[in-house]
């Protein structure tokens, strides 16, 4: 809502709610109604800027961008998600989709070409700063799984086991 107020930080707010959205469609391990909620979701925001502007050229090529990049990311997913070189320039081409389409006033603010390259720049930047977390995370699911796991047999070991029925005997 902040964003809205047309303060000086509204391409932050709104960056910030992009990157929000963008982020969880690039979650691996989702169901496909789950990956359908969340692609209704951006687009219902991304369609939100385009009031009064839905036959304009612009939308009509970002949502074509969108819906092609939404499926391909599905097929893809399993390749994407632990890929952080795939994710970041998923990420970023999303966000350039977003801002250089946009009307030039779209939810209350002025979008011009620089303002909308300093977004997507910003943009790159909050996803590149996540790429370590989400790196040290894929990296603790897959030690996890090795210390919990037997290989040859594919079953849990003794002490995952005990911690299982330790949780479920304190709940």
């Amino acid at each position: 809502m902040a964003g809205y107020a047309g303060s000086v930080n509204a391409i932050l707010y709104h960056n910030i709610g992009l990157f929000i959205l963008i982020l969880a469609l690039l979650d691996e391990d989702t169901s496909i109604w789950e990956y359908l909620i969340r692609c209704g979701l951006l687009i219902n925001m991304w369609c939100q800027y385009y009031v009064n502007n839905f036959v304009q050229w612009g939308f009509i090529v970002s949502m074509v961008v969108l819906l092609v990049t939404l499926v391909l990311v599905r097929h893809y997913r399993t390749k994407i998600g632990p890929n952080f070189r795939y994710r970041l320039p998923i990420a970023v081409f999303l966000a350039a989709d977003f801002w250089f389409t946009l009307p030039s006033r779209p939810a209350g603010m002025v979008v011009t070409p620089g303002i909308a390259a300093g977004a997507v720049l910003m943009f790159f930047l909050m996803k590149l700063s996540t790429g370590r977390q989400q790196r040290r995370f894929f990296q603790n699911l897959v030690t996890e799984h090795l210390a919990n796991y037997d290989e040859l047999t594919s079953t849990k070991n003794f002490t995952a086991y005990q911690n299982l029925n330790y949780a479920y005997a304190s709940n």
